[in-house]
């Protein structure tokens, strides 16, 4: 059963949904895309701790839709943008110094076991979908190196 520790609160009357950051968010096609991230997600599969567990992820999709409301992405890269913020600590073993947990979560994503969070990504996708998730650990001095 996956408990969404967000979606309730968001879907509350009264909770900043008639003002604030998120009454715009909920009247837009973002809030569809956000929605079904939500619905996509596979809870079984993520790190899980108080952490960087579930709750850490939802609050990442939330932040994730936000910029890309804000930023006036197309639905495919907010898809993909998504589907980043989804599955960026699956390579967690630490909830504190951690700085490999990217790599380590992009070459899980690149494995058959999770072919499903590949599944509608097309091939030009991936690396990015690899990059962005590889990168999201490393310090500023290491993340030069990818370029």
């Amino acid at each position: 059963m996956k408990k969404e520790l967000l979606l309730p609160a968001l879907l509350q009357s009264g909770w900043d949904c008639e003002r604030g950051l998120l009454a715009p968010l909920r009247k837009s096609d973002y809030y569809e895309l956000l929605m079904t991230a939500y619905a996509d997600l596979r809870v079984d599969t993520l790190y899980q701790s108080g952490l960087h567990g579930p709750g850490h992820i939802e609050r990442v999709l939330l932040l994730g839709a936000l910029i890309a409301r804000n930023e006036g992405l197309s639905p495919a890269d907010t898809r993909l943008l998504l589907r980043c913020c989804a599955y960026h600590d699956l390579g967690r073993v630490d909830d504190w110094e951690d700085p490999d947990h990217g790599a380590r979560s992009a070459s899980m994503l690149a494995s058959e076991a999770f072919a499903f969070a590949r599944q509608d990504l097309s091939e030009a996708e991936l690396p990015i979908l690899y990059a962005a998730v590889a990168a999201h650990s490393r310090s500023g001095k290491r993340r030069k190196s990818w370029a």
